[in-house]
């Protein structure tokens, strides 16, 4: 049980951003304003002392891409030391890896064409191209933030690339209703993006049975999604409502 009467909060972010974003800001303040010891810390920072914190909320950590195994790493440590982590460890440690789309879409969440392509694998750029019946598609890493590592490719150029698919692939595999899955309380997650499109329904997959019109979802993010805070007024606020209702379902 964490101790109730402390209200120390760590707002995890990465070296790129120590201080915090601007949104991180106001979050942090808004938080303070609540009565809670928020501050900014690195995760990659080995002198912290975690437990002294109640609670961990990662927001800006935008190089666990790069060194996914001690991301993975810390938030057990985190959680080890009696921190409730927000989002919940096992939730950032699934939305770490793409393949959970995979997951989704055998739960039948509509999700892009999409070829998975397993680490260590010997695939060949061109064969996974025409075996789907592609001219075009995106190659993107299973682990990666925004469009790290992630390039387009056609048929035609798929030869010339074929070396860095195979670099990416040896790398950490490509990517080519999650609380359900996870057996959660939605209300523990405090934050979440979902990204998708609507296919416009030309068929470019070769598939005789498109959707025109339907929504399909391209990436769930779970662990440091871009929430705009600054386009709505008020919306500072809400995430601080959030974030509260999370530590409370979760402490339970």
């Amino acid at each position: 049980m964490v101790r109730q009467e402390s209200r120390s909060l760590g707002i995890v972010t990465g070296e790129r951003a120590p201080e915090l974003s601007e949104n991180g800001r106001s979050v942090q303040a808004e938080l303070r304003d609540r009565g809670w010891a928020a501050e900014p810390v690195i995760w990659t920072d080995e002198d912290i002392d975690w437990s002294r914190f109640d609670v961990a909320l990662v927001r800006s950590c935008w190089n666990y891409h790069i060194r996914p195994d001690a991301f993975r790493e810390w938030t057990e440590t985190v959680e080890e030391a009696g921190v409730t982590l927000l989002n919940p460890g096992e939730v950032v440690r699934w939305n770490m890896h793409k393949f959970y789309l995979r997951e989704l879409a055998a739960e039948g969440v509509d999700i892009l064409p999409t070829a998975w392509v397993e680490r260590g694998s010997d695939g060949n750029l061109r064969t996974v191209l025409r075996k789907n019946d592609w001219q075009e598609a995106v190659v993107k890493p299973a682990i990666g933030t925004s469009s790290a590592n992630a390039w387009r490719t056609s048929v035609d150029e798929a030869a010339d690339r074929q070396e860095e698919f195979e670099t990416l692939v040896a790398d950490r595999g490509v990517l080519e209703t999650a609380c359900e899955i996870l057996d959660i309380d939605p209300v523990s997650l405090p934050y979440a993006r979902v990204d998708g499109l609507e296919r416009d329904g030309d068929n470019r997959d070769g598939g005789d049975d498109e959707q025109t019109g339907e929504f399909h979802l391209m990436e769930l993010e779970l662990i440091e999604p871009y929430l705009s805070l600054d386009a709505r007024e008020g919306s500072v606020a809400t995430f601080a409502d959030a974030i509260e209702s999370a530590i409370h379902v979760v402490r339970k």
